[in-house]
């Protein structure tokens, strides 16, 4: 009688990531939150070079200072929600 060897329960099982839960279908309001902060970000920094042309230089940088942390949050906030941006794919 042959020695029967199973080789095939030996290949390492995939990871399967708790976080992300691939059954359920996202949900559309999740893609529009990180958009709102980029958008609330552009809105800021126009209003900072619009201020800072009619010689209002401390609501300027107080305006940049907004987009500043907008930025830093949109990014944030894209990455917990597992959103990827058409411009991350194509700079990437």
């Amino acid at each position: 009688m042959e020695h029967e060897t199973n080789q095939e329960n030996t290949e390492p099982k995939p990871i399967v990531d708790d976080v992300e839960d691939k059954s359920r279908p996202r949900r559309r309001g999740i893609y529009l939150l990180p958009n709102l902060f980029t958008t609330a970000g552009l809105f800021a920094g126009f209003y900072a070079i619009v201020s800072a042309i009619n010689s209002h230089f401390e609501v300027a940088s107080i305006a940049i200072f907004v987009a500043m942390v907008l930025d830093g949050l949109d990014g944030r906030v894209a990455r917990m929600t597992h959103t990827v941006y058409l411009v991350q794919n194509t700079i990437a």
